[in-house]
């Protein structure tokens, strides 16, 4: 959860929101802690076993790193938005589609 803390927190509420007090950041950094542990339990609580868990923390980001990586070497296209846009979109329906029932 730290992990996720300083990378959230760092590379994304800092620039994007243009933070300059220390007092600020460290805050940022707790709401962060606070989500991603409330984010954790509530995937513990829906998972079926230590494998699936395994699963789920590995499919959060290699969905959109994949095409990140295969766009990036091989074409001149995108930019960093279209990459956010990727990494976002793998974060966010990968587990969405694993635990939606339809």
């Amino acid at each position: 959860m730290l992990a996720i803390s300083a990378l959230i927190s760092h590379n994304l509420i800092i620039p994007l929101f243009g933070v300059k007090s220390e007092r600020t950041r460290v805050l940022s950094a707790r709401l962060v802690v606070l989500t991603s542990g409330f984010l954790a339990y509530i995937i513990a609580l829906y998972g079926r076993g230590i494998c699936e868990l395994v699963l789920t923390a590995s499919s959060f980001g290699t969905a959109g790193i994949l095409v990140i990586t295969m766009i990036g070497l091989y074409s001149r296209i995108g930019g960093s938005v279209a990459a956010v846009s990727a990494l976002t979109a793998g974060l966010v329906l990968t587990p969405l589609s694993r635990y939606i029932k339809t």
